[in-house]
């Protein structure tokens, strides 16, 4: 794991006040394949977005 990511896990640990296991789930589920590679932020510009709408649309 590179070191930006070791810094994400921290900040889901910090903010979610879990532990690195159920951080490292949570990024697992949530952020794109080969977030474990990544060296830095990808640009937004390559990011896939997409938008669910929930109950109240």
């Amino acid at each position: 794991m590179t070191h930006y990511a070791l810094e994400l896990i921290d900040h889901i640990e910090q903010h979610n006040g879990s532990g690195q296991l159920l951080a490292e789930l949570y990024a697992d589920e949530n952020f794109s394949s080969g977030w474990r590679e990544h060296q830095q932020q990808p640009a937004a510009i390559n990011s896939n977005i997409t938008i669910e709408g929930g109950e109240d649309e």
